[in-house]
């Protein structure tokens, strides 16, 4: 759904002239942890996936605090490390990359 919205919106987040809802579909492993931001594009702690990292990822990551749920991997709200887990280590992704 979100790839669909990507595409209409006109956003073109590496600037190659193709709009990225287009390009999830002709490059399916630009997006190996489907969370439909391509990776290239993608900035560790933008839990949104609005292409900043600010209060409102803070606020995300902090709603989604624990262990994710079953199965993990693929996907896991807030989860940016990986680990199956939103904790500490996600929390300071977020700071670390703060900013537009």
């Amino acid at each position: 759904m979100a790839t669909i919205f990507a595409g209409l919106s006109g956003r073109d987040c590496n600037r190659n002239g193709m709009l990225d809802g287009c390009e999830y579909f002709t490059a399916p492993n630009g997006d190996a942890n489907h969370n439909d931001v391509l990776d290239e594009c993608e900035r560790r702690g933008d839990v949104n996936g609005d292409g900043a990292v600010g209060f409102d990822d803070l606020l995300l990551l902090l709603s989604f605090w624990g262990p994710c749920d079953e199965p993990c991997p693929p996907t896991c709200s807030g989860d940016i490390d990986g680990n199956c887990q939103v904790g500490f280590e996600d929390l300071i992704y977020v700071l670390t990359n703060w900013g537009p």
